[in-house]
């Protein structure tokens, strides 16, 4: 539980050091919006978090052309659908992201493997 305030104490202080940006930083907001989606995965907001992430293909289009990002936004929507009792939704998500990160250098390989290792746990028998 603290390591979940802590979280949301620094995404706060990053949001206000974003509204305060002359400059819009569209990245910036995206990754503010998973996190915050993140906490309330982790805080059993399961509503809340989809939630949030439910305007983020719409509002940052450009952002998640690039996979890394649009594999993050999956997998992290994977797990608050199955939350939700959505397990069919939940699997085709995650088999997104982990294409997508396979799609990515080497050096992803443990992302794809961690979602392999989520959808291989949560596959029905």
């Amino acid at each position: 539980r603290g390591q979940l305030d802590v979280a949301e104490r620094e995404r706060q202080r990053e949001l206000a050091m974003l509204t305060k940006s002359e400059q819009p930083d569209l990245l910036g907001r995206l990754y503010l919006a998973l996190h915050q989606a993140e906490l309330h995965l982790h805080r059993g907001r399961i509503d809340e978090g989809l939630a949030v992430l439910e305007p983020v293909v719409t509002l940052y289009p450009r952002e998640l052309r690039h996979p890394y990002n649009r594999a993050q936004l999956d997998f992290l929507r994977a797990r608050l659908l199955w939350q939700a009792d959505r397990q069919r939704e939940a699997l085709s998500a995650a088999e997104q992201a982990r294409a997508l990160y396979g799609s990515l250098a080497a050096g992803f390989a443990p992302r794809a493997a961690e979602v392999s290792a989520w959808i291989e746990a949560h596959a029905p028998p």
